[in-house]
């Protein structure tokens, strides 16, 4: 994509993982559902020590919101082709 010019700079497994993050909290995720679906979880004592609540209801929700950011149709979506390696 950088030789054919479609892009300007490379991006890593960090930009979208910081891109992910980023458009949930736009669409309202909340900063633990966000933490605890990139596998970063929450530390302190009130955490690690207290907390046992797994989850799971609140990342299913964050996945779903993800989902329908990736399939709505208001975004800027370039279509891409594909070339042939040389």
């Amino acid at each position: 994509m950088l030789a054919a010019e479609e892009i300007t700079e490379p991006f890593t497994g960090k930009t979208i993982r910081s891109t992910v993050e980023t458009r949930l909290a736009a669409a309202g995720v909340d900063v633990i559902s966000r933490a605890y679906l990139q596998s970063h979880g929450l530390g302190g004592v009130q955490a690690t020590s207290y907390d046992f609540h797994d989850y799971m209801a609140e990342k299913t929700a964050a996945l779903a919101t993800l989902r329908d950011l990736l399939i709505s149709t208001g975004g800027d979506v370039v279509p891409m082709k594909r070339r042939a390696k040389k």
